[in-house]
Order: structure tokens, then sequence, then C-alpha cells
């Protein structure tokens, strides 16, 4: 998790505590460790404008994470199913806080599938993607796949990049029609 990427990008002492304050739910810190830890981006200026919902299917309704309580309920999800249904081996970071994220969480934008039926107020994501934007890839840390795979053969094909990455759907709702809406 966030050992790791600090460890891959060498980052110092300080950016590393900013990298932490910024995942630590219920941090006073929280919004300026964001705005240190993303080269001075601001959580809302990085979403504007709002994201309108993208599209709905009865009760779930898809649109981008606009808050970081949106983005924490994704991140939830993402250990539910990544560590506790699928096995994989988290951090004691990431298992102490119970939820998936590493570096990149911050830079990215968070595609959700959000069940409405709970009524209003409600939050319960029920589905989600990591969305890497290049021109953020290139201004922060790179994309994800960069620590995995040499990528730069891609780079020269024309247009916008997207990495598309960390997709999971609760496993009460996976269906085709779910599938679809991501």
């Amino acid at each position: 998790g966030l050992r790791r990427a600090a460890r891959r990008w060498g980052w110092s002492a300080q950016r590393r505590a900013q990298a932490r304050a910024f995942f630590l739910p219920g941090s006073r810190k929280a919004s300026s460790s964001f705005k240190q830890f993303s080269g001075g981006a601001d959580l809302a200026a990085t979403q504007q404008p709002a994201w309108p919902i993208l599209t709905t299917g009865g009760s779930l309704e898809v649109r981008i994470a606009q808050s970081m309580r949106e983005i924490v309920a994704a991140q939830k999800l993402r250990y539910r199913v990544f560590y506790e249904n699928m096995g994989a081996m988290p951090s004691q970071e990431v298992r102490n806080l119970e939820r998936d994220f590493d570096a990149f969480d911050p830079i990215c934008d968070h595609l959700l599938i959000i069940d409405r039926s709970g009524g209003a107020g409600s939050l319960k994501v029920v589905g989600t993607y990591r969305l890497m934007r290049a021109g953020r890839a290139k201004a922060a840390l790179g994309f994800y796949s960069d620590s995995e795979f040499d990528l730069s053969p891609l780079r020269n094909y024309p247009g916008e990049h997207l990495e598309l990455g960390r997709s999971c759907v609760d496993p009460d709702y996976r269906s085709r029609f779910v599938l679809q809406l991501l």
C-alpha cells in the first residue's frame, strides 16, 4: 500500500506524513493534507464542476465521487471485496482502517454505483472503478500500471489516455446489469 508506494517513488518523510494524514479517517488535517499531497489541488477543486448522475437503473445511480466520504465508501467496498472475499493480504495500515487505499486514490476519479433504496442521505456504494486521467498521472505519480508494465509504447498514441483499475462490485449486487452500469 502506502509504504510500498513511498519507497517506490522515493518520498521524503514529509511527503509520507502528508499522505498518511490524508488517509486517516476523521483527521482535521485531511483537507489540508490532501491539498499538500496532491500538489496543491483541493478535492473539491479537482472534482469541479460537480459531476452529474451519469445513468440510473432502478434504485442504482452511476456517477463520479464528489466527496471524501464517497471515496472512503468506495475504499471500504474494495477492502471487503479484495481482502475479505477474495483473500488478498492487506498491509497493516490497510487492515487497521479496513479500507483499500494507496497513493493514487487522491488523484484519481472514482466511478461509483450507489444504491439509493435506503432513502435520502444514505450512501451505499455497491460498485466502483478507479479512473486515472493521463493529465493527472503526468502531473503526479504516473499511472499505477507504470510500476507493473512498460507503458512507453502507449504514450505515443494520440488523444487522452485513461487507466481503469480497482474495479469491484458488492457480491450481493453482481449481475450483468450492474456490470453494464460500470
